[in-house]
């Protein structure tokens, strides 16, 4: 079965597989779980023969986006290992605001692409996480407090099933199937080849701001972060202790600059930086 397969075939043992394994996953704390055979697949029809051959040898499956786990959850040993990273296609239909986009590409590439046509998609703030595992587990991502989690833009997915079968699902047709595809994660029971989603209009600009203050100060933090919290279109954050100093550290994100936000309140005093207006593809 692995002669039909276009991409390459790695098995345990052979020049590659644990550079692979390796390289499988985003940080140096990869965990010592050994796939049997790890499968790059270039296209979908390499997707459905690694299914078929996980079945034929009697393996269990596990699936690679852009291994933005930190877990490292893809690596898993008795499996076939189907790494998507070459699935990158992207199309746009800028008159219907949908778009089609495989799981290999990274949300940053995507806005990058949408960013021609003055378009919007809700991606993850991480630049290196490809779009696969991040849909998959629901997706809190820029613009989330307007468009809520990125899932919910999802309208449809092609899988290939564990018998090997390709099929389309969405609300009227295999909707359980697409239910469970919205919040599964890396337990989801197919592999999603693409998805379909709604696109948006982009905003002319982003803000991502940092505040920084003495632990003593929290009490005040907090009620600052809930008051701020419950306005549209604003996002705020309290992202526990920052190296080196204790204190708890404020990130606000909005599509609308600070300057409007948080006119009129009162902000604990605090040391920190504003960074500049951001074009939303920025950094992504």
């Amino acid at each position: 079965m692995s002669t039909r397969i276009e991409g390459r075939v790695l098995r345990r043992g052979d020049y590659r597989y644990e550079s692979r394994r390796r390289e499988a996953c985003w940080h140096a704390g990869v965990p010592d779980r050994y796939p049997e055979v790890i499968v790059l697949a270039n296209n979908e029809d390499d997707v459905v023969a690694a299914v078929q051959l996980a079945r034929e040898e009697g393996l269990q499956i596990a699936v690679r986006s852009g291994g933005h786990s930190w877990s490292g959850s893809h690596l898993r040993d008795g499996t076939v290992l189907i790494d998507l990273s070459n699935l990158r296609h992207v199309a746009v239909d800028r008159e219907a605001m949908t778009g089609t986009a495989q799981p290999g590409i990274k949300g940053s590439e995507l806005n990058a692409m949408l960013a021609e046509q003055n378009l919007f998609f809700p991606t993850g703030h991480c630049t290196g996480v490809s779009i696969g595992g991040y849909l998959l587990q629901g997706g809190f991502g820029w613009a989330g407090r307007d468009y809520g989690p990125a899932c919910m833009s999802v309208t449809g997915i092609d899988v290939v099933t564990a018998s090997g079968e390709r099929i389309h699902a969405d609300e009227t047709q295999h909707a359980d199937l697409f239910w469970a595809a919205r919040g599964a994660g890396p337990g989801f029971f197919a592999v999603v080849t693409r998805f379909y989603v709604k696109l948006y209009p982009r905003m002319r600009v982003t803000m991502n701001s940092g505040y920084f203050w003495p632990a003593s100060a929290a009490p005040d933090v907090y009620r600052f972060v809930h008051e701020i919290g419950r306005q549209p279109r604003f996002f705020c954050g309290l992202i526990g202790s920052v190296s080196p100093a204790p204190c708890p550290s404020l990130c606000c994100r909005s599509a609308r600059g600070p300057s409007h936000a948080l006119r009129g309140r009162r902000v604990p005093r605090a040391r920190g930086w504003c960074g500049p207006l951001l074009p939303v593809s920025s950094g992504w």
